[in-house]
């Protein structure tokens, strides 16, 4: 009788491992705006060494992310290659 009693009893369960935040870094981080002006500063400068139409499509879908006509014109103009892009 004991030997059956002892043997049905359930095993406990396992303790669920909790997730621990990832560590931080002191310091101010990185706002999305300044990597936003930073990846604009680098596209800028890459546009003025290369002067390609590509570069400057690229720049300009950026500054234009939210407008839907601009990015439909300057598709249509790479399509054509119509237009070129000068920067002074």
């Amino acid at each position: 009788m004991e030997f059956d009693r002892l043997t049905t009893k359930v095993a406990p369960k396992k303790k669920a491992v909790k997730k621990v935040p990832k560590v931080q870094k002191s310091g101010r981080g990185n706002s999305n705006e300044d990597a936003a002006a930073e990846a604009n500063n680098k596209k800028r400068a890459r546009l003025r060494k290369s002067g390609k139409q590509d570069d400057a499509a690229s720049l300009f879908f950026d500054i234009y992310k939210g407008d839907l006509q601009w990015q439909q014109l300057l598709k249509h103009m790479m399509q054509q290659q119509s237009v070129r892009i000068c920067l002074m």
